[in-house]
This record gives structure tokens, C-alpha cells and sequence, in this order.
């Protein structure tokens, strides 16, 4: 199981907070998973939520399904169990997309048509060469036209710290 997440830490009155945001493949908030901490008392109060409607309950059944899963497999409910359990991989929002902390060292490169400035899409690689593997493949999955296209790098490359866990 893998469960792609963004994680932050913040501060609540006398409180720290630490918040797995869980994400679908696609980048999509999905539900989250909160922790509250003091000195005393480390990281406690695990809640799992999700927002969700009728027309979108796939995220509830989702979010079920992951808090039953972690729920069975968990002994104390600490952040660095529960990141084991459900096979979390950390993501960091770039370029305007969420992006696996796995891609650390990458670039993100722009993907147009060839003659026009329109953005298709972005995609994460290690070179240029490897950037045009993956926009032929989405081409043959037909997510992309069958026409030439030109790419451009996005930033610099990617650089990512995984974030502390701990209290």
C-alpha cells in the first residue's frame, strides 16, 4: 500500500499540531489525519476526517477504508507507525502540483506544442531525454495529441527534506 501525503506542522494555542493531508493519485484532498502534541506528552489525539458529498463519497469510502486499515495494523498511533502503515510517501506542492518526495533531484519541465506557447502539462524527469520518454507514453496512453512538442524547464531542480516526525 502506498498513500501519497503532505504533511505540516503548526501550532494551535498551547498545542503543536502535526497534519498528514492525504492525497489521491492525482493530487486530489482526499482527508486528513491530525495529531496534537505538548512536551509532556508527545504526539497524541490521532483523528482521521475527510470532507466529503454525496455526489463524491468516493472519498469517504477511501478514507474509510485507509482508517480501518491503519486502525488494525497500529500499536501506540504515532505519526512514524501510522507513515509505515499505510506506505506514506511525502509530497511538497510545486510548479503547481504535488510532487513525490521520491522525485528529489528532478526537474519539472513545461510540455507545449511545438510552435505554440499554450501549456499541455508538466512533467517531473531527470533530464530532457527522460522528460520526452514520459510525454511520448502519455502520447501512446492518448493523454497527450500525436504532434511534436517542445519543453522547457520549470524552476530549478527539485530539492526536498523530508519532514521530522518526531517531537
Amino acid at each position: 500500500m502506498t498513500t501519497r501525503i503532505r504533511i505540516t506542522r503548526g501550532r494551535s494555542g498551547n498545542y503543536d499540531t502535526l497534519t498528514f493531508e492525504v492525497l489521491s493519485n492525482k493530487g486530489a484532498h482526499m482527508g486528513t489525519i491530525t495529531w496534537q502534541g505538548d512536551s509532556k506528552f508527545a504526539w497524541y489525539g490521532l483523528t482521521i476526517a475527510t470532507d466529503c458529498d454525496l455526489v463524491n463519497s468516493h472519498k469517504l469510502l477511501s478514507m474509510y477504508k485507509l482508517a480501518c486499515y491503519i486502525k488494525d495494523r497500529n500499536e501506540n498511533g504515532k505519526p512514524i507507525e501510522i507513515m509505515g502503515i499505510m506506505g506514506g510517501v511525502e509530497c511538497f506542492y510545486r510548479n503547481g502540483m504535488f510532487i513525490d518526495i521520491t522525485d528529489n533531484g528532478k526537474q519539472v519541465y513545461d510540455v507545449m506544442e511545438l510552435g505554440s506557447k499554450a501549456l499541455q502539462c508538466r512533467v517531473v524527469a531527470a533530464n530532457e531525454l527522460m522528460a520526452f520518454r514520459i510525454i511520448d507514453g502519455m502520447v501512446k496512453r492518448k493523454e497527450l495529441k500525436d504532434v511534436s512538442y517542445t519543453i522547457k524547464e520549470v524552476g530549478e531542480r527539485l530539492q526536498f527534506s523530508p519532514t521530522n516526525l518526531t517531537y
